[in-house]
């Protein structure tokens, strides 16, 4: 979906296409759902939203889509869910382009129809593993071969969320994340969430490291004591 021909939406925090925003607008429009937070690149902080009109919402996206593409940087978890919404959305001409497909192959239609929704289903399969990080061939019950290093992972991540509220840094200003950033080392460009996001990838690393060399130094001690 991102491309081109999409724009970056504050209002809903990912790329979207012309197409999907004026639908987003209808939804809103048909539940009068109010808006919740999202990010604001100006201020460069969370704003409670609005259950703005129609009106204004169609001269934001007509206004979104005038200006020039803009790149920005998404997180992993976001394109995952803008990929996997994109390939439901195409569901039925993806379906359609495979049974053509089928059938010049010499299948019957009945046959063509359903092999297209098998290799459909299977596409999403995969996706969503690999969303997980998780093999498709495998059971989803059967854990993977890595799995003690996804779990390690995992751990040394919620260390590294925990150590960065511990420490205050959510509720820190943007100027004072990016110097803390600068005596990291590390890039102190982005809004907010990116120097977050940041800070958090250096906590988990860090907790990776300890780990490593906790997992090292029981090893050794392992091996000492086999030998006495």
């Amino acid at each position: 979906m991102v491309g081109q021909d999409t724009r970056y939406w504050n209002r809903v925090g990912m790329y979207v296409t012309k197409e999907f925003a004026y639908e987003w607008m209808d939804k809103i429009k048909e539940t009068g759902a109010a808006l919740g937070k999202y990010y604001d690149d100006d201020i460069e902080d969370y704003v409670e939203g609005s259950s703005p009109t129609p009106r204004s919402l169609t001269r934001e996206i007509e206004a979104l889509f005038e200006g020039e593409y803009v790149e920005k940087e998404v997180q992993s978890d976001i394109q995952n869910i803008i990929k996997l919404t994109e390939m439901e959305r195409n569901k039925v001409s993806r379906i359609k382009d495979l049974m053509a497909e089928y059938q010049e192959g010499g299948l019957s239609k009945e046959e063509a129809r359903d092999k297209a929704k098998e290799d459909f289903d299977n596409e999403i399969q995969t996706a969503v593993a690999e969303a997980l990080g998780i093999d498709p061939e495998k059971s989803m019950f059967e854990l993977p071969d890595n799995w003690d290093e996804i779990q390690a992972q995992r751990e040394a991540k919620r260390i590294a969320q925990s150590s960065v509220e511990s420490k205050g840094y959510k509720d820190m200003t943007v100027k004072q994340l990016k110097a803390e950033l600068n005596v990291r080392g590390l890039t102190a460009s982005g809004n907010k969430a990116t120097l977050l996001e940041r800070l958090v990838g250096d906590e988990q690393l860090a907790a990776e490291a300890e780990a490593d060399a906790t997992s090292n130094m029981e090893e050794v001690a392992n091996d000492h004591t086999e030998e006495e």
